[in-house]
């Protein structure tokens, strides 16, 4: 122990700080409901049910099936933080004892904002992208000698997120064509015998993580084309948001801080092309997906378009592996380099990669700083006001209370921490916990409706609540409590993503002929 401390003696100081400041980063942030939505999911549902719920989820499974063993020992909904917390720490642990760079880089990188802020204190599926690009970034340098292991981590990049999915497209193209096409003869037997093993892992693992994907497409009821016209209408406009989000996203709002990080990306990926076309093509086929997706079928996130900074840890570890590689060439070989045009153009190679490292640093410096006002907003204001709401609930209303949920997905943030069936959704006329997106999950009803939900499945002398999360016009809820329909008994704090109240619904309520 005393021989690994006094090794690793500067990996663990900022191990230690990393994970020291990630944890106070974590107390402070209150989780919402795509956090709870998981973590219901795996609390409520046996295996098999998770795998049928995944065909409405949009997201692959592992992250549900990683939380399952600690949801159904009855842990406190905390331990979702928990998790995702010790995941990012591993996936650093592993970037400061693996990663090629010097300790300034990789300080940069463990301290950018995905890596301090979005994916340790936010649990979602997004905490597994860093340790999978990480295994996939370790693997790559060895890929031809451990095929497997290489396709592996690929694989497990897959069932991170489908934002992750061209990547991995293009990373198992360039291999397959090295392994099938270039190396074909002069592999051994053994060799192509491990391609081919891990060609039908691949495609295997692929076609199990695909299948629910691509039919929560179809099924579920909140995802589709973010347009009602033609997907070609307004292309121009919706592209430059698309750019717009990724640029403030991961920088900040400052016009001339942004146009400078812009040509800064523009030098590196132009520097990629002209000496690294392969690496260029994995960042075009990366972000160029995630740029539709953006444009077409879903909203950009923090988390989401923040996926660009690991995208560039991989591109500058996998160069620096090639230049480690160059470096180590033996003396022999070096004299026997003697063309001058040849030595020239290594050298200019040599200074235009010290000028990409720069501005490399400049990118991360600035995502840092803005880092570091996004913490400071979760520090001081309410990300989410569902705890708070929990908390009033079970200290002010009574056990065998029922609440009535204008909004499915919203209401759910609250569940995690009441641990009893008392949320009714008018959507699906039925108790719930987390939200279906199936075919019953009808976006769409009146305030008359809902009074006539209501009416048909409640009894007058139950202890029934409206949560309201301003779903409908506040006037209209402002007139309903005039009327003596409902009494407001509470209303949360201002809060970035859920806001509540909850109205004590009357018996004038239920048994009005109409509102």
């Amino acid at each position: 122990m005393k021989e690994f401390i006094k090794k690793n003696k500067i990996n663990l100081v900022v191990m230690l700080c990393y994970s020291i400041i990630t944890f106070i980063i974590l107390l402070f942030h209150e989780s919402w409901r795509d956090e709870a939505q998981a973590w219901l999911i795996a609390r409520d549902l046996n295996i098999i049910d998770i795998f049928g719920q995944m065909k409405y989820e949009g997201h692959p499974v592992i992250w549900y099936l990683i939380l399952v063993p600690f949801a159904k020992l009855g842990l406190p909904y905390v331990t979702v933080k928990i998790v995702s917390w010790l995941i990012c720490n591993i996936a650093v642990w592993l970037i400061l004892k693996k990663a090629p760079f010097n300790l300034f880089l990789k300080i940069l990188f463990i301290f950018s904002m995905p890596m301090i802020y979005l994916y340790p204190a936010i649990s979602r599926s997004y905490c597994l992208i860093p340790l999978a690009i990480t295994l996939v970034a370790i693997y790559f340098e060895q890929r031809h000698e451990k095929p497997i292991q290489y396709i592996l981590s690929i694989l497990f990049l897959a069932n991170t997120h489908v934002i992750m999915y061209g990547m991995v497209g293009i990373l198992l193209l360039l291999f397959y064509i090295e392994e099938l096409i270039q190396n074909r003869k002069t592999n051994s037997k053994e060799q192509k015998k491990k391609v081919y093993i891990s060609l039908i892992v691949i495609i295997v693992g692929l076609i199990l993580t695909l299948i629910p994907i691509l039919i929560s497409m179809t099924t579920n009821t909140d995802v589709g084309l973010t347009s009602n016209t033609s997907i070609f209408e307004d292309t121009k406009l919706k592209m430059e948001n698309a750019y717009q989000k990724i640029m403030t996203i991961c920088f900040g709002e400052n016009e001339l801080i942004l146009k400078i990080v812009a040509i800064a990306l523009i030098i590196l990926v132009c520097y990629e092309i002209r000496y690294h076309f392969k690496n260029f093509l994995v960042i075009i086929c990366t972000e160029g997906l995630q740029f539709l997706i953006y444009t077409y079928i879903y909203m950009a996130s923090e988390q989401r378009v923040s996926t660009l900074i690991l995208l560039i840890m991989f591109i500058f570890w996998i160069q620096s592996n090639n230049k480690r590689n160059k470096d180590n060439t033996s003396e022999t070989d070096r004299e026997l380099i003697n063309d001058q045009k040849y030595i020239k153009k290594q050298r200019r190679k040599e200074k235009l990669t010290d000028i990409a490292e720069y501005i490399l640093v400049f990118v991360l410096i600035i995502n840092i700083v803005h880092g570091i006002y996004r913490v400071n907003e979760e520090i001081k204001t309410n990300y989410s006001s569902a705890y708070e709401t929990a908390e009033w609930i079970k200290n002010n209303l009574e056990d065998d209370s029922i609440f009535v949920c204008t909004s499915m997905p919203l209401s759910s943030a609250i569940i995690p921490y009441i641990n009893r069936d008392a949320f009714w959704s008018p959507q699906t006329l039925d108790y719930f916990s987390f939200t279906s997106w199936d075919e019953n999950y009808r976006t769409g009803y009146s305030l008359r409706d809902l009074q006539k939900r209501v009416k048909e499945n409640f009894q007058e002398n139950q202890n029934l609540y409206l949560i309201y999360t301003y779903d409908f016009n506040e006037e209209t809820m402002k007139s309903l409590e005039e009327q003596g329909y409902i009494t407001k008994i509470f209303e949360s704090n201002v809060a970035v993503q859920e806001e509540y109240a909850i109205y004590k619904i009357e018996s004038k309520f239920m048994f009005a002929e109409s509102i």
